[in-house]
């Protein structure tokens, strides 16, 4: 059988697939929606592809969510900076990652939604915006999206790509499907060398791919970010007392890091937990949680202050995580525990405070590798150890401070990533991998 064949068939059952699931994805969406608190917009009409854009022409990069949006961002502002005549568009897959994305732009670039991935929306997204290039953060590659730009002649570019040993083995066994698409990119810009070699598994052309490095490790603390973050501290009175924050955090996280908190609470009397939930349709769930323990909760979305008397300071506000970090003195990454891969801990290494993990790193594993071998953050395999170590951080500030400092160090060291992943995206040649 023909391979151009075998493509063809292998992308139209995946295209009726989604077509059959179309009712049950409705049904999700319009769930997520209503849970995320956010409000009505667009978002129906244009997951159909039938959105009306603004501006067409320029670049067009795809988020899925938050964190794909926050990484992506510090590109995006670059290009800002440096052609600010340049259209900028970006679609992401997620409600919430839509909100980031206003709340870190507002109106100087196009937020959309992606449409499902079926040709014929694909194909019309692509026709009202007329991108110059597609860049696709880390990693979502849909079939239909990107046979649609390879019949359009618009370029696709992976940045900050990520490809885990899992999903290299699903592309090796559904090849017929995902081949085509490895071979249709212009460049991927693996993140770290354990995407690199799994993309180079895949049989992509060597000289499309190169190992730009990290995006996330370019951070830099403005003076407007630590304005914002001492504006959280007086708002919320979160001065003069230890804090132990737990930051995007997920079921069953925030009922171990309570049972952690009592722990210490018994040695540290006037800790102040700081609760940041990932998902905003799971604020009330973990406010609710957190009444039935018995703990006194401030929080953010009703503008409440904690007192004295609060134990837990719940962050049930989007957008505030990257800031609250930088009044911690010890900070647990979620998702971490939760088979979740765990969640970006460079945002509390940029604040220099020192960092702890469980196991479940897969999202990032050579970032939490640096940290690990750096003495920046400590890996826990229990509750127990979790306690045991923020305990110890917070008795011994000399310690702490110390973990903190090599952790931020991390950051300082391994930037870069942003200007080589520009001159990919240029098309400029860039040093040997």
């Amino acid at each position: 059988m023909p391979v151009n064949f075998k493509y063809t068939f292998a992308r139209w059952f995946y295209t009726l697939l989604i077509i059959l699931l179309l009712p049950l994805l409705g049904w999700w969406l319009w769930r997520q929606k209503l849970a995320s608190g956010i409000a009505k917009d667009n978002e129906f009409w244009q997951r159909l592809g039938l959105g009306k854009p603004r501006q067409s022409g320029g670049w067009l990069f795809h988020c899925a969510s938050v964190g794909e949006v926050v990484a992506a961002s510090r590109l995006i502002s670059v290009l800002l900076e440096q052609h600010p005549e340049l259209s900028i568009s970006v679609t992401t897959a997620s409600a919430t990652g839509g909100q980031r994305v206003k709340q870190l732009f507002g109106d100087k670039i196009n937020h959309y939604y992606l449409p499902v991935d079926l040709p014929w929306g694909m194909a019309r997204l692509l026709k009202q915006l007329k991108p110059q290039k597609l860049i696709i953060t880390e990693v979502e590659l849909w079939p239909n999206l990107l046979h649609q730009c390879e019949r359009n002649h618009v370029p696709v570019y992976i940045l900050n790509a990520r490809m885990t040993d899992k999903s290299r083995q699903t592309m090796l066994r559904f090849r017929w499907l995902f081949q085509p698409m490895i071979n249709s990119l212009r460049y991927v810009g693996a993140q770290g060398r354990r995407d690199y070699n799994n993309y180079l598994k895949t049989g992509i052309d060597a000289n499309k791919l190169h190992l730009t490095g990290n995006i996330k490790f370019d951070l830099q603390l403005s003076d407007a970010d630590r304005d914002r973050s001492q504006q959280l501290v007086r708002q919320f009175n979160l001065a003069h007392r230890p804090i132990l924050i737990a930051g995007s955090t997920h079921d069953p996280e925030e009922q171990i890091i309570l049972d952690v908190y009592r722990q210490l609470k018994v040695s540290i009397a006037d800790l102040l937990l700081v609760l940041v939930p990932r998902h905003p349709q799971r604020f009330e769930p973990v406010f609710q949680l957190c009444q039935r323990e018995g703990w006194n909760v401030a929080r953010a979305s009703l503008q409440q202050p904690s007192s004295a008397e609060s134990d837990i300071f719940l962050a049930d506000s989007m957008g505030i995580l990257k800031y609250l970090y930088g009044v911690a003195d010890v900070a647990f990454i979620g998702g971490s525990i939760a088979p979740r891969g765990g969640h970006n801990p460079l945002e509390a290494a940029i604040w220099t405070v020192p960092i702890l993990m469980g196991t479940s790193q897969y999202n990032n594993p050579e970032i939490c590798a640096l940290l690990v071998q750096q003495n920046g953050m400590k890996v826990i395999n229990s509750s127990a150890e979790l306690a045991a170590a923020a305990r110890d951080w917070l008795q011994r500030s000399d310690d702490r401070q110390a973990w903190g400092q090599r952790a931020h160090q991390v950051v300082i060291d391994n930037n870069g990533a942003v200007s080589r992943s520009l001159e990919m995206l240029r098309d400029q040649p860039l040093a040997s991998h």
